[in-house]
């Protein structure tokens, strides 16, 4: 059963991304990839299997850290990125994880894309956050300023 209903989510989602590239006027013959944090690439492929005629080709980033544990983040075949639509299929699941996301995120218009859309499929600093009293910070204002 569950999985019958992730197959129904993800083929929803590929057809929120097509259906918004017709609005946007993105299916307009240039190349889409869809690149996604390490923990969604089930989800990225599904997303992809259900693009059927509007194909939506998956981007290969290999998510390494360097021994002082800060992040060592590769784009294979990054010359593709450029004059084309670009995706990013994002997890937020965790702080350790935001940063070589939003590093990505980053510089990724860099490499000459021609739009850049991030998907988040959940936002957790959003989640029963509110200011109560004075001196309190709201993360989830952080978090989205930086998006």
């Amino acid at each position: 059963m569950t999985d019958n209903i992730k197959c129904v989510n993800c083929q929803s989602m590929a057809n929120l991304i097509i259906h918004r590239q017709h609005s946007h006027g993105l299916c307009d013959g240039f190349t889409t990839i869809l690149f996604y944090a390490r923990e969604m690439q089930k989800l990225a492929e599904e997303v992809q299997s259900y693009s059927r005629e509007h194909h939506i080709e998956l981007g290969d980033i290999e998510w390494k850290v360097f021994s002082d544990n800060w992040p060592n983040i590769f784009i294979h075949n990054s010359e593709q990125i450029r004059n084309s639509h670009v995706l990013f299929l994002a997890s937020f699941h965790s702080p350790q994880t935001i940063f070589e996301q939003i590093s990505l995120l980053y510089h990724l218009p860099k490499y000459l894309c021609r739009s850049l859309k991030v998907l988040l499929p959940y936002f957790p600093t959003g989640t029963m956050e509110r200011i109560q009293i004075q001196g309190e910070i709201a993360t989830a204002y952080s978090l989205a300023q930086m998006l």
